[in-house]
């Protein structure tokens, strides 16, 4: 039965990752099918998703289990008739496997098999099956959106809250979801699972002047139940500030406990407890304790060997966003699900109340000037927080960034945003991954310094050249944390001009007829004496140059003067500058060495772990490349993979120049099309490129599919297309022939003493071609220079 592999990456906000491959194949841009076929019927489809866990805002202090699963319930919905209902269901057991391929122990795959056809969300809920008993084949998306969890809350540790804590995600493209059989795509969309509980730490360090925290510490005005699901684009992870401030609720309300307070047990081994509660609004009517309406904590500590209690309110503490409306200083906060809150106690200067009643009722928080406590809800835009045991944290906005290009002040894409309540601030340094100062100012911080208290804007300064890794270390005291920084350098297509050379005269050679076809006119880009960029792609628009003008290289026959084209003005001080003849090894990036397994777009032959030798951007190496032609004038590569052997014997090295790649750190995605319509002067070879990169997980089927590229080209600057005109080459007697039918481009790269390498395409196919004396002198052919970097 035909199958479809599908990938989907999910944001990488924290550390811990889970990968499901639970079968489906999605896009976003496509229309919904009009039919559904049903479900259990019918071909099937096999699709991964990769499922990301975010952190509770606290990386380094989170409870063993906060991720834990114990099974996930795949729910896919679809229309029926103007309603959503669900038409598959399966619940997948926390049997993990690695990714092949990866080398990341968190990464983990499921497989399930789902009928083809077309769905409108995916739904992910975990450590829920039992809550999700009667939502089955028919049930409706509102039914989900019903379910309720009890009974899940409860203090940190053994067999406590933290185990299995409910996680919901769910993908709902605007096009729909469409799974084809037999058909492999990936998405790259991103999913995270949200734990639908909150989590509270109290903290009474040493210096506090209090006791131990007692074995009563109560939470009081607890809610008993909650919902699975919510609402992502109301919770929005991927804003820089979450809009999530009112909480998801049940429809009722139920008293936790019999609405008694919550019981925390203390550990006088340990300054630190952790409980978890479910969301529940700043105030409530049916929530109440001795009249008091809001959720709040009260502690029992000892002080000077007396017991009392002391009252601690969740509220704002007028930093969160400048303490505007809604975050008024004091002002009543609502409890959030995978949201962490931080009590502090930092100084307890006398005694409390003499009971829980008392404490209740006391008009205000903090109006006892005995207890001085900070509470910290830290804010959804930072997903990663690192605490002390005293309560000081300093917190980042993102852990990693991977920058392509060279980036500025002016740049968007390269900051981070820190935060620390550290007296003195925080101070920012850059590394390379293995801890030196990088050279070369590729890679320096926007700041070195910044206050305490208040939002600070980091940036990664790079200069965009080559691959590289590094992070930017921030430290606040003795707390510490880092950003890693991946800069992205070009592809091999990167470096190709845009456009073929033309003009100088000088140079160039000129043709007075054609021949196969004939009556090709020739332009001012044979005759123009300044040389300059073609301004089109149309075959007759470039000039023609042969191989020793084009490096500067006396020939009796070819070039008696000794001309020099890449010393000529144009590429000394005009827009030429900083470009240069391509060698045989840079054309062979993007292109191939020999179509018998490479490029042929006539055929439907697949090479696999083609070993070739690539240079590109001051980078030597043998990398494998698979090739998939499928004889419809269409091929598809999957290029700069690791190398599985030494270089071909086609390339002209060996491995000790041309080091073998060791991983996917240059991965990248091909597409060549012949464009064959048109009068001869139209026709012409489009090559596209993407860059994939170690996170990528598909093989060669998964890129050779044009819905894959149709979505990659839905994010602007991410396909590279350079265009090749079909040019024919002037040949000895001033005849331009071949035109529209093929190219050939010089090279830099010498054949012995007497002969020269050419990039050909012809007949469908593509290889590099040395040829002789006087082949190389006579007539020409064209040139596409490169730039340097």
């Amino acid at each position: 039965m035909p199958s479809s592999s599908i990938i989907i990456p999910f944001r990488n906000l924290l550390s811990v990752l889970l990968f499901l491959p639970l079968v489906l194949s999605c896009r976003q841009d496509d229309p919904i099918l009009p039919a559904l076929p049903t479900p259990g019927k019918g071909e099937t489809a096999e699709v991964t998703l990769t499922l990301h866990i975010p952190d509770f805002r606290a990386a380094n202090t989170r409870g063993v289990h906060e991720e834990k699963i114990d099974k996930i319930t795949v729910l896919m919905f679809a229309d029926e008739g103007g309603t959503e209902k669900v038409k598959v269901k399966k619940n997948i057991s926390y049997t993990p496997f690695p990714v092949g391929g990866t080398s990341d122990p968190n990464t983990k795959i499921f497989s399930i098999s789902v009928t083809a056809g077309t769905y409108k969300r995916i739904a992910l809920v975990a450590n829920a099956e039992t809550e999700l008993n009667n939502i089955n084949v028919g049930s409706t998306y509102d039914d989900l959106k019903q379910v309720e969890v009890t009974g899940r809350f409860g203090q940190k540790g053994g067999a406590g809250a933290d185990s299995y804590i409910p996680m919901y995600g769910e993908y709902a493209p605007a096009g729909g979801i469409e799974i084809k059989a037999g058909v492999p795509q990936t998405i790259t969309q991103v999913i995270p699972l949200i734990r639908m509980l909150a989590r509270v730490d109290i903290i009474n360090p040493a210096t506090s002047g209090a006791g131990t925290i007692a074995e009563e510490v109560y939470f009081v005005n607890p809610v008993g139940n909650g919902c699975v699901w919510v609402d992502l684009g109301t919770y929005n992870t991927d804003a820089a500030q979450s809009g999530y401030m009112e909480p998801t609720l049940p429809a009722v309300l139920q008293k936790a406990n019999s609405g008694d307070p919550l019981r925390g047990m203390g550990n006088t081994g340990s300054p630190l407890i952790t409980y978890y509660l479910n969301e529940q609004p700043a105030t409530s009517a049916t929530l109440t304790t001795s009249g008091y309406d809001r959720p709040c904590i009260v502690l029992q500590l000892s002080y000077q060997s007396n017991i009392y209690y002391y009252r601690l309110d969740y509220t704002w503490d007028g930093i969160k966003r400048g303490g505007v409306p809604p975050y008024e200083k004091g002002k009543s906060m609502p409890i959030l699900r995978n949201h962490r809150y931080i009590f502090t106690i930092k100084e307890v200067k006398g005694p409390g109340f003499q009971t829980i009643e008392d404490a209740l009722r006391s008009p205000e928080n903090h109006t006892n000037p005995n207890i001085v406590v900070t509470s910290v809800m830290v804010d959804e835009a930072f997903t990663d927080v690192t605490f002390n045991d005293v309560g000081q944290y300093i917190a980042v906005s993102r852990t990693s960034m991977t920058l392509k290009g060279k980036k500025t002040p002016a740049s968007t894409d390269n900051k981070v945003e820190v935060f620390t309540n550290v007296t003195g601030g925080f101070s920012v340094r850059a590394f390379n991954d293995d801890g030196t100062i990088p050279t070369g100012d590729w890679l320096q911080p926007s700041v070195s310094t910044s206050a305490a208290n208040m939002n600070a804007t980091v940036q990664a300064i790079t200069d965009g050249k080559s691959f590289k890794n590094g992070y930017l270390e921030v430290r606040a005291g003795r707390l510490y944390t880092k950003v890693n920084v991946e800069q992205i350098g070009k592809m091999p297509l990167d470096y190709v001009a845009m456009h073929n050379l033309a003009g100088g005269s000088q140079y160039s050679a000129a043709f007075s007829s054609s021949d196969e076809p004939s009556g090709i006119p020739s332009t001012s880009a044979q005759s123009d004496s300044n040389v300059r960029w073609a301004t089109s792609h149309k075959n007759n628009e470039s000039g023609y140059y042969n191989w020793y003008v084009c490096n500067g290289i006396r020939n009796s026959q070819g070039n008696p003067s000794g001309k020099n084209l890449f010393s000529d003005a144009f590429f000394t001080s005009g827009a030429g500058k900083g470009y240069h003849l391509p060698s045989r090894w840079e054309w062979a990036g993007v292109f191939c060495y020999i179509y018998d397994y490479g490029i042929s777009l006539n055929s439907s032959i697949i090479h696999n772990d083609i070993n070739e030798a690539i240079e590109f951007g001051g980078i030597k190496k043998t990398f494998a490349s698979d090739y998939a032609n499928t004889g419809s004038n269409v091929t598809y590569a999957l290029r700069f993979k690791p190398a599985t052997g030494a270089p071909q014997n086609d390339s002209g090295s060996s491995e000790i120049i041309f080091p073998k790649a060791t991983d996917n750190r240059m991965l990248c995605a091909y597409r060549y099309e012949l464009i064959p319509t048109g009068p001869p002067l139209s026709s012409q070879i489009k090559v596209q490129a993407v860059y994939l990169g170690n996170s990528f997980t598909g093989d060669i089927n998964t890129i050779r599919d044009e819905n894959w590229w149709t979505a990659q080209a839905a994010t602007p600057g991410n396909v590279v297309t350079r265009i090749f005109p079909l040019a024919g080459e002037v040949q000895g007697s001033a005849i331009l022939r071949n035109c529209g039918s093929r190219f050939s481009y010089q090279s830099s790269t010498a054949y012995y003493t007497s002969g020269g390498w050419q990039l050909i395409f012809a007949l469908g196919e593509a290889w590099m071609r040395y040829d002789w004396d006087y082949n190389i002198c006579a007539g020409g052919i064209t040139v596409r220079p490169f730039s340097d970097e």
